[in-house]
């Protein structure tokens, strides 16, 4: 049986398969066993695998943190992409494995109340809803405007590591399915003892939610080889038997006499990995902009998204005065917060023109600040940096207060609205509608002179200091938790 794994290229198989191999061998000092046990279970990191993954496949990662696909590859199918799930477990684990968790949805519509009323078909239909929701909206984004899920990737499957105790590591692969909405069925739980968890399937795989933590997990078959189950490889790991001095070896024969000295002051049981995540990244040029209000406006609360304007401005009245026409049905304004403030602060961050200006520079007529410069002395590259999409953009209305895609904004609006909110036609963008999809900012990254890329994404800590306006602690108090990570 043909299985995509095999139709991968050897070599990038087999330099995968290397790298694993190459951590695995530093598996005892990870292993807290008694000196003697037969356990050679390898370790295995799961970000690790994810970068090698991505290396070698010459795909790129893609999770930022609550993202239901991690590793995005080229396709074996000429023109198209893979998505790729990455998980690691044991061979020895359960075969339910965490997919999916809905932590604000669920205190937000009282699903423990649910439960308690018995609502077990109601919680599984919403369940199943949130999660294809969820993964019809990141496809899009990763398919990028102008582009549908179904001509941008040919598969959509997750790849899993699952090292055995005898040393050897089981390579899997799985579906990656959308539920069918259709076909829900669930097990009746004891009605005599306290509901920890329901299992259900939707006719083709089975699923399990545990109420305490509002998580959903998935069966995964890791343990039978393809046909019958998900196993489609196998390879060995062997261990160094003094993996500390292996270390050192490399590192000596890497840096030799260039390896900086032990400071003085350093205590020997410093704690390295602590210390890595202090050193710091190559800085990125970036703004992030919050898509619920910071402050309350007219009818509109702190928290939520604006009802008239921005992504809701379809909803605003006809642009025709005096008229009940809707407004275009796919119309949006990406909105600049504070935007003559934003500009000043930074003038160049969508360029320059011609003559050397900021293509973002105002002058005041009446009360108001207008563009100095015609639209093509405003338009810049505008590259979606999720799929790899690139268009022409422009900043513009009173303080060049918005974005646009130049032309029509058919381009980015439908994309938006439609795909990546998941909206039905004039339906109104609500704060529930981005804690259900996990959403909450718009990153804008200045990628080169007059170039710059957009992402939607969840604001992580590291993204706090690049809000603007330059509010986290207000923006970290109506801000979204974390509730639907995909593991």
């Amino acid at each position: 049986m043909s299985t995509i794994w095999d139709s991968y290229d050897a070599q990038s198989r087999e330099l995968y398969i290397k790298s694993i191999q190459a951590l695995g061998a530093l598996s005892p000092m990870f292993r807290q066993k008694s000196e003697g046990s037969e356990d050679r279970t390898a370790f295995i990191s799961s970000k690790y695998q994810e970068t090698v993954f991505a290396r070698f496949f010459k795909g790129k990662v893609v999770d930022r943190g609550n993202d239901p696909y991690d590793v995005m590859v080229p396709s074996p199918c000429e023109g198209k992409r893979d998505l790729v799930g990455i998980k690691t477990f044991l061979n020895s684990s359960s075969s339910m494995q965490k997919v999916m968790q809905f932590k604000k949805v669920a205190n937000n519509e009282g699903w423990s109340q649910w439960i308690a009323d018995k609502e077990y078909g109601r919680l599984i239909k919403r369940i199943a809803e949130l999660r294809n929701q969820k993964l019809r909206s990141t496809q899009n984004l990763l398919a990028g405007a102008g582009h549908t899920p179904e001509s941008a990737f040919e598969n959509v499957f997750y790849h899993y590591l699952s090292p055995a105790k005898d040393g050897y590591v089981h390579v899997g692969e799985a579906d990656y399915p959308f539920m069918d909405e259709y076909r829900l069925s669930y097990t009746e739980p004891d009605a005599n003892s306290r509901v920890t968890a329901i299992f259900f399937t939707d006719g083709v795989h089975e699923f399990k939610y545990t109420p305490a933590d509002s998580t959903l997990y998935m069966r995964f078959n890791h343990r039978e080889k393809c046909p019958d189950g998900d196993i489609v490889d196998e390879f060995e790991v062997c261990y160094f038997e003094d993996p500390h001095a292996a270390l050192m070896r490399m590192l000596e024969n890497e840096f030799g006499a260039n390896l900086p000295p032990v400071k003085e002051g350093i205590p020997a049981n410093v704690d390295f990995v602590a210390a890595l995540d202090t050193i710091e990244e190559e800085p990125e040029e970036y703004v992030v902009f919050p898509l619920f209000r910071l402050v309350k406006l007219k009818d509109t609360k702190a928290g939520e998204v604006d009802k008239k304007s921005g992504f809701n401005i379809r909803l605003s009245k006809s642009k025709q005065k005096g008229s009940n026409k809707p407004r275009p049905v796919n119309e949006v304004e990406i909105r600049i917060p504070k935007a003559y403030k934003f500009h000043e602060t930074y003038p160049f961050f969508f360029g320059a023109t011609t003559t050397g200006e900021p293509k973002s520079k105002l002058h005041k007529v009446g009360r108001e600040w207008k563009a100095d410069f015609d639209i093509d002395q405003r338009t810049f590259k505008l590259t979606l940096t999720q799929s790899g999409v690139e268009m022409e953009a422009i900043i513009t209305g009173d303080s060049n207060k918005q974005i646009m895609s130049k032309g029509s904004q058919e381009i980015l609006g439908s994309w938006i609205l439609s795909q990546v909110f998941q909206l039905a036609p004039y339906e109104r963008l609500t704060r529930d509608k981005l804690d259900e999809l996990g959403l909450d900012g718009i990153k804008l990254i200045r990628l080169d002179e007059g170039h710059i890329g957009m992402e939607f994404i969840k604001v992580s800590d590291k993204d706090l200091r690049h809000l603007w306006p330059n509010e986290p602690e207000k923006f970290q108090e109506l801000a979204l938790i974390e509730e639907s990570e995909e593991e």
